[in-house]
């Protein structure tokens, strides 16, 4: 870096004596991307004219600049170096003050994208993309490592921020992944647990095997599947876009579960599609409201009444991009329905067949004020059943998939 010069004072010329500084300076701590000023002070015993440099023992980590007097100090990125202020008269004698420079690392930081549990089919591999989950502060550069407490189980391997998941054999366990920028370190500790496909009927480990098909009579649905995740929208402004799959509960208890990501203008939500006869359809969705407030609703629909709200509710604490666990399900042949594992049992209309069931998936039911916005989700799965051949001549009725002002 080249010396930066400044005049500090004027006088007389022909000194014999060197300048001499006004006192020490202590060490300055400067966070990066933060300055600190400090006025520089030196005298020269005949009053000659002194003129002051400033260099930077290593410039990568702090930028020096001299403005008269006031000496500024950037910093650029961690680590500790001098700063050295030469004062010189006209007859080339100097003075220097040296002043230490350290800009302290600050650790990664999570996001407010939050890693969620892993759930995976024994026998397959999952893809992620980590560098939406931390950041580094000093923006110097987040480098990754996974290590796994049963690599039987669970192994994963990196390729930059690309973590591979490798399901083996049916188990639990947790896998480690640290987040570190040279200096410090910030550590992610995943439940993992492995399914074997016999044991769980899986509605899609969309992340795995990215095969949805729309709904018979909705053809306003698109969706695609990045960074592991699901994003459903709906074409059409008033319609719900559902993702389903042809399903049948074989079972007296059973449940629906995901792990849906709250966003602003859409409620992520879980669909079950029961007794087409009468077009009865149930809804549970979840979505973020205002600041960190999720409002979540279950609604049921018949083709006498349409929509009809069961239940709804809030929950605080959950602000846009936030992982919500949602499930619904029968247990001992009561229904529930949970929200962040808030679990609450909701009355459903008499003469209701909880087991006949034709279809099961997710959906994205739009708000009134921006429709276009996305449904997120990272997994969805189903046990109690058996994934079932589509009826045929299924014809939905059109008002299943409209919002019919339940959205606000």
């Amino acid at each position: 870096m080249y010396p930066i010069a400044a005049i500090l004072m004027a006088g007389c010329e022909g000194s014999s004596e060197p300048p001499v500084a006004c006192g020490d300076y202590p060490e300055q701590s400067v966070a990066v991307g933060e300055r600190v000023e400090l006025t520089m002070c030196f005298t020269d015993p005949q009053g000659s004219p002194l003129t002051m440099t400033a260099a930077v023992e290593d410039p990568s980590l702090v930028q020096a600049t001299l403005v008269g007097s006031a000496l500024f100090l950037d910093a650029l990125s961690p680590g500790s170096t001098m700063v050295m202020v030469e004062a010189s008269n006209s007859s080339g004698l100097s003075a220097i003050s040296d002043i230490a420079v350290v800009v302290p690392n600050r650790p990664p930081v999570a996001t407010r994208h939050i890693l969620p549990p892993i759930y995976q089919v024994a026998g397959t591999q999952l893809t992620k993309e980590l560098g939406r989950y931390a950041k580094d502060p000093d923006e110097v550069g987040i480098s990754w490592s996974v290590g796994s407490a049963n690599e039987s189980v669970m192994l994963g391997s990196l390729s930059g921020e690309i973590l591979t998941t490798a399901a083996g054999e049916v188990g639990t366990t947790t896998l480690t992944l640290v987040a570190s920028d040279g200096f410090d370190h910030l550590d992610f500790r995943l439940p993992v647990e492995v399914f074997n496909g016999s044991d769980w009927s899986i509605v899609e480990m969309f992340n795995s095997q990215g095969m949805w098909n729309p709904p018979p009579g909705n053809m306003e649905t698109v969706y695609k599947i990045s960074n592991g995740e699901m994003e459903i929208h709906s074409l059409n402004a008033s319609w719900i876009a559902a993702v389903v799959i042809p399903f049948t509960f074989s079972e007296e208890n059973w449940a629906l579960e995901t792990l849906g990501i709250a966003v602003t203008n859409a409620l992520p939500g879980l669909f079950v599609l029961l007794d087409h006869e009468r077009y009865f359809a149930l809804s549970l969705t979840t979505g973020w409201h205002e600041g960190t407030q999720s409002d979540y609703r279950l609604a049921v629909f018949d083709s006498k009444s349409g929509w009809v709200l069961l239940a709804s509710g809030r929950k605080e604490g959950i602000g846009a991009g936030k992982y919500l666990e949602m499930s619904m399900g029968v247990e001992d042949g009561v229904f529930w329905m949970e929200v962040e594992g808030e679990r609450i049992r909701a009355s459903l209309p008499d003469g209701l067949d909880l087991k006949t069931t034709e279809y099961v998936g997710v959906l994205s039911w739009p708000s009134s004020d921006a429709p276009a916005e996305a449904s997120r989700y990272d997994w969805v799965r189903v046990s109690g059943g058996d994934k079932a051949v589509p009826p045929q001549g299924l014809s939905l009725d059109p008002r299943i998939l409209q919002s019919g002002g339940l959205v606000k």
